[in-house]
């Protein structure tokens, strides 16, 4: 299965190109070898590190950013896992299973991208 991993580095989030086209010209996607790591976020704040083992995000063709190219939802049938998009950012989509899609969804309602955006410690202290 490949999961989001909470380290004191920060969120390593799994990075999945959509644009990816096998030998045959089939859009297949595939994931990317390094994960994009994301430092002091706000979801690595509010969740625990198992809530977010389903995060995910998909990336488009950067010489064509059509969103047509993304699926309804991304599925990993060896783990039986169902991912469904969260949010954008930029050329950058969510994706997430069902509770999490949910929680973020309740936490963040008028602006689901506030979940990727940076905070510092004190911003969530008061």
């Amino acid at each position: 299965m490949v999961a989001t991993i909470a380290t004191e580095e920060g969120l390593k989030i799994p990075v999945f190109d959509a644009a990816y086209t096998d030998a045959k010209g089939r859009n297949v996607g595939k994931f990317f070898n390094n994960p994009e790591i994301l430092r002091h976020s706000i979801l690595q704040a509010i969740f625990q590190p198992e809530e977010l083992n389903s995060l995910m995000i998909v990336k488009l063709d950067k010489s064509n950013p059509d969103p047509h190219q993304l699926r309804a939802s991304i599925h990993d049938p060896e783990y039986g896992i169902k991912r469904r998009m969260i949010f954008q950012s930029g050329n950058s989509y969510y994706f997430g299973n069902e509770t999490l899609t949910k929680k973020i969804g309740d936490l963040f309602v008028t602006e689901k991208d506030t979940a990727y955006r940076i905070h510092t410690p004190s911003q969530l202290s008061g």
